[in-house]
Formats: structure tokens, sequence, C-alpha cells
């Protein structure tokens, strides 16, 4: 799903659109902040000093889906690894929170 509106807390009065997803048994959700896609690379990139590259929408989607069959748990230790991996030498600069959840059926 895509967003409906701002990041919460950004904007005291803000607003949201309800959306639907079907998801299907063994299906994984996976929840993130913008710290893990926003997280830059522990050096400079491109001719400026100072450029630096994001983690971004690839690489977590490419480590998420190479790790689903690890569960929840084994696919956000695989993408901490990995974001971290990409920040090395330098620690994340925001925080990385993942919540992942796997919709085992109701039978």
């Amino acid at each position: 799903l895509g967003a409906t509106g701002p990041p919460i807390g950004i904007l005291s009065d803000a607003s949201w659109t309800d959306e639907r997803a079907v998801v299907a048994p063994g299906e994984t959700m996976v929840f993130y902040t913008d710290g893990i896609v926003e997280a830059r690379a522990g050096v400079t990139v491109g001719p400026r000093s100072g450029d630096v590259a994001e983690y971004g929408m690839n690489n977590f989607g490419e480590v998420a889906q190479a790790n689903a069959a690890a569960g929840p748990q084994g696919m956000i230790e695989a993408i901490i690894h990995d974001v971290d991996r990409f920040c090395s030498p330098l620690a994340p600069h925001d925080d990385c929170t993942l919540i992942a959840l796997r919709y085992n059926g109701d039978g």
C-alpha cells in the first residue's frame, strides 16, 4: 500500500484515507520507519564532497524478498544487517525501526 497522508506526528491536523488489502496465508507485511530507506552510506559518493547515497527502497525490497523464507524475525535481522553494512563504518543517522508480520491463515 502507498502513503495516504503525511507521516504520523508531522502535522497536528493531518488526515489519511483508509485503504484495504487482502493478505493471503503465508504472506508477510513489513512496516518500517524512514530511517531504514534514508540510511546514508558510510562513505561519500559523487563528485562533490558530502554527496551521500541512501539505502533506498530498491535495497530494502531486494533484501526483504531474498529473506522472506527466513520468517519475520530472520527478514528483520537481514535488513538491519544490510543497513548496517551499507552505513559502515558509521552507524545509521536516524532510527531504524522494523515490524514484520506473517499471516499464517485461520486454520
